[in-house]
């Protein structure tokens, strides 16, 4: 098993090294527990045996400055239970769409909207992201979530201007290319299984 796994341990080596490098906050999440139903792409439901979750594998030096954690905080560990991460205006339609990105078929999708809180003074945030997709035989392994804006959210539950938070790095249109570039140039390298599935015609 460990050695048909080998292309895991090498594709998050390869993420890794991109991440770390990104011009945005970015994370890296792993989909784990792949089982689905017969004949169907959905996911076992919560709470049996194998069902379909994410957890935090990487998360690069913006991305924990950003949301003030420290990586031994968040690492191995999947986003509802980072302590403090969500909070009462992390809305359920946001965490669905999050979720629903362990079975799309979409190879990157734009425009995700979430607020999550930062870890030490507890601040919500609203934040957008880019999320780029690494599939293999057809499911969802890896995820390369980039922030590519956010605004802190006041007391009043009214949002702060929304080009206040801005992001210092590459808008989403630019990340997408860079993405799209560095994993190009991971594939030309060594290893003999690609990092993704080409896009549908």
């Amino acid at each position: 098993m460990a050695a048909a796994e080998g292309w895991k341990a090498e594709w998050l080596e390869s993420l890794r090294d991109l991440a770390a490098g990104s011009p945005n906050p970015c994370c890296l999440a792993e989909c784990t527990g792949h089982i689905w139903e017969v004949g169907l792409q959905r996911a076992v439901p919560p709470g049996r045996r194998g069902a379909l979750r994410e957890r935090l594998v990487f998360a690069n030096a913006p991305w924990l400055g950003l949301f003030e954690f420290d990586a031994a905080e968040v690492l191995g560990r999947p986003f509802s239970a980072i302590r403090g991460f969500q909070g009462r205006r992390t809305s359920e339609a946001s965490k669905l769409k999050l979720g629903s990105l362990l079975i799309t078929q979409d190879h990157s999708v734009e425009d995700v909207r979430v607020v999550n809180y930062t870890g030490r003074t507890s601040r919500p945030l609203e934040i957008q992201l880019r999320v780029n997709i690494f599939k293999r035989a057809g499911r969802n392994i890896f995820f390369a979530i980039s922030v590519v804006g956010h605004q802190e959210l006041n007391h009043s539950d009214r949002a702060a201007d929304p080009l206040a938070g801005r992001i210092p790095g590459a808008p989403a249109s630019m990340l997408a290319s860079w993405w799209s570039a560095a994993v190009a140039v991971r594939r030309g390298g060594s290893s003999k299984e690609p990092m993704c599935e080409p896009e549908p015609e």
